[in-house]
């Protein structure tokens, strides 16, 4: 759904933006202008506010990462909410997951299952990007970090390694997993070329005349 000119601002909106997040999240696809749009509606007209539509919009953020959507859709929630639940539990979920406490995160989670499970690909979402940081940040990862860090063991573990080996580049070596190089985790020095015109450093040879 596209929305474009003064009907960013047309409250008359409101009902068919709602609808539209419900279908971004049954159909696991994401239209940040729009929620933008949404959002921006609702802090013209507070009283009109569905605390669940906003909360779906949060999850979709989070499904977003490394993205910045989650941040977007925060700064636009008025203040109000913030200290108010899911709000404050979403909040804490999400500084988990984008704080690298992954451990934390799935005990959050589990304590979250019932609503979190009710939006399609939201696990499968953080744990790629869980995969993201993770070979983003290390060379080698001992298999079972990765997998508390996944939440996952077992045949589900070495089923999903497989699958990255095959699709990705992962490597095994004995209990290590190894990560292609990137930009990240393997960081190549550069050399600097500094280059001073006569121009920068004539003043110093007056003065020292």
């Amino acid at each position: 759904m596209e929305v474009t000119g003064a009907d960013r601002y047309n409250p008359e909106l409101l009902p068919q933006l709602e609808k539209n997040v419900e279908y971004q999240v049954q159909s696991q696809t994401n239209s940040l202008d729009t929620n933008l749009c949404l959002l921006r509606l609702y802090q013209f007209y507070p009283e009109r506010v569905q605390i669940r539509i906003i909360s779906q919009l949060l999850l979709k953020g989070m499904m977003a990462l490394p993205n910045r959507d989650y941040e977007l859709y925060l700064h636009m929630i008025p203040e109000r909410f913030h200290l108010e639940e899911p709000f404050v539990s979403l909040n804490s979920l999400a500084s988990l997951l984008v704080g690298a406490k992954f451990r934390e995160f799935w005990v959050a989670y589990t304590n979250m299952k019932a609503s979190l499970d009710s939006v399609p690909g939201f696990k499968d979402k953080c744990r790629s990007y869980i995969v993201h940081v993770l070979c983003s940040t290390y060379q080698k990862l001992p298999k079972n970090l990765l997998g508390e860090s996944m939440f996952i063991d077992g045949a589900a573990l070495d089923n999903f390694v497989n699958a990255q080996k095959a699709a990705a580049g992962w490597a095994v070596e004995g209990d290590m997993i190894v990560f292609p190089a990137n930009e990240d985790n393997h960081p190549v020095a550069k050399k600097a070329a500094e280059c001073i015109s006569f121009a920068s450093v004539a003043p110093c040879f007056l003065i020292a005349q």
